[in-house]
């Protein structure tokens, strides 16, 4: 049985995709990447500061991504001609609650969009939080006479 990678092992291929440096001749796309990756970090990073008493907060973020120029995306006939460059999307929320697969999903799908392995296995610096227990339901109070 293979192993899935570690997310920082797929976010590396990702900023070898979105890195400003790569953007060239663009210093508009170059300037919404930095913006983008910035506000992708925190997001991260919130889910990274996640404890016991503290799920990360309940957030939406809409991040715009520039592919470096010669991208091809799959199911694309051709990678982009020339110096042009693709813009992605990628949408996530957190629910402030329990949303692990919730944002893992998103990311998979973002990221099999993208041409790059869509499958990962958290690194453990992510979700520092144990799993829920289910929490039983009370015992019924017995019925005194």
């Amino acid at each position: 049985m293979t192993k899935l990678p570690l997310l920082s092992h797929t976010l590396r291929k990702f900023f070898m995709l979105t890195h400003p440096d790569l953007m060239g001749s663009h210093p508009h796309e170059k300037t919404v990447n930095e913006a983008s990756i910035q506000t992708f970090n925190e997001f991260l990073s919130s889910i990274k500061s996640a404890s016991a008493d503290k799920w990360p907060p309940a957030q939406g973020v809409r991040l715009d991504f520039y592919l470096k120029p010669g991208t091809k995306l799959p199911g694309a006939a051709d990678p982009v001609e020339g110096d042009a460059l693709h813009k992605v999307t990628l949408k996530l929320r957190t629910n402030g609650g329990i949303c692990k697969g919730m944002v893992e999903e998103t990311m998979s799908n973002f990221f099999q969009t993208i041409g790059i392995p869509s499958q990962f296995r958290w690194d453990r610096a992510y979700w520092p939080i144990k799993a829920v227990e289910t929490r039983k339901e009370p015992e019924p109070e017995e019925e005194t006479a």
